[in-house]
């Protein structure tokens, strides 16, 4: 059974971002990815693994279902 990735909801991302006034560079040290990789999440043009998904969610103090982009 594979694992599923999930696309970022980028306004949530971006608020929590701002909620923490945390950095671009001082965000991705935390949670362990490129700006490159944070790029392409707020674009919707990668998906993030699920434990990476988590540590965007414990870097920014949040809930992991508040990050998630609910495709509708």
């Amino acid at each position: 059974m594979g694992s599923y990735n999930f696309f970022i909801n980028p306004k949530n991302l971006n608020l929590q971002m701002a909620r923490k006034a945390m950095s671009t560079q001082t965000f991705c040290d935390r949670a362990g990815i490129t700006k490159q990789a944070l790029s392409q999440f707020r674009t919707g043009e990668n998906r993030a693994k699920p434990d990476t998904l988590g540590r965007i969610a414990q870097a920014l103090d949040c809930e992991v279902g508040y990050l998630i982009l609910n495709e509708e």
